[in-house]
């Protein structure tokens, strides 16, 4: 089945305003014809003011309107953040298939390990990402867990059978270890990444510790500062500001270290 192309935030606002609109015409209505019988009934002591009151009727109607517009406006914030939380939990999946395929060898990761026993060593200097990820394809069932729902610029892949950079957010790391001991080593993280203040280009990319690195706003746009998630070899995530990833790095037991850009 064909994923539907999603409407841009503004034809939503715009969807919802217009909706809002007709709601407000409709209370409008009520409320005229609910102020006609109460007026019938009644004599005006007052009439030349008759006109000028702001009546209940119509407070309540301001107050319907502003409730409506909250109501429907509120889910396009939540969406957000709905989005969000699912690229960190994908990026944790990510981590424990990665845990797994070490566990069936030796401890070691799939860049780590030769083409002839199932690994992805030879494929290093071609410089796809997508080739490493793909390892994972007997651990991880779903190949939308490569993919993180705020990254417009990539398409989540409904099978493995073509399955490429078009179809991965994720950096990942190559770096050279063994799972013993080493839970702050990043293995992987959201692919907007910037060196001095340039985004990275896809490819193989060496950084040093010392380097200026942070995050673009491209992946997570509506998040203030830039922020970004990263993997650890313990196979936890977490979210980064961009302030904070130098910092990280600098942690890191390598002087240079080696990713693969989607």
């Amino acid at each position: 089945m064909k994923n539907q192309t999603p409407k841009c935030s503004s034809q939503v606002v715009i969807g919802r305003f217009n909706q809002v609109c007709w709601v407000a015409y409709r209370v409008n209505v009520v409320a005229q014809a609910c102020q006609r019988d109460y007026c019938a009934g009644m004599t005006s002591v007052m009439p030349r003011y008759a006109n000028r009151a702001f009546t209940l009727i119509e407070l309540l109607v301001v107050v319907a309107i502003i409730g409506v517009m909250i109501a429907m406006l509120a889910p396009h914030h939540h969406d957000h953040d709905r989005k969000d939380i699912m690229c960190l939990n994908n990026l944790r999946q990510v981590g424990f298939g990665y845990m797994l395929w070490a566990s069936d060898h030796q401890d070691k990761l799939p860049w780590q390990v030769s083409t002839n026993l199932s690994g992805s060593r030879e494929l290093i200097p071609n410089s796809i990402a997508a080739d490493h990820f793909l390892i994972l394809s007997n651990y991880l069932k779903q190949p939308r867990v490569f993919w993180c729902p705020t990254d417009k610029a990539r398409s989540p892949a409904e099978t493995f059978s073509g399955f490429s950079n078009t179809n991965l957010s994720y950096f990942n790391s190559l770096a050279t270890f063994t799972f013993t001991n080493v839970p702050r080593i990043v293995l992987g993280g959201d692919r907007h990444l910037q060196l001095r203040e340039k985004p990275v280009r896809p490819g193989l990319l060496s950084m040093t510790n010392a380097a200026s690195c942070g995050w673009t706003r491209e992946l997570h746009s509506q998040l203030s500062p830039a922020t970004g998630r990263l993997l650890f070899a313990d196979g936890h995530a977490e979210t980064v500001e961009t302030k904070e990833l130098p910092a990280v790095f600098q942690r890191q037991p390598f002087v240079t270290n080696q990713f693969v850009i989607p």
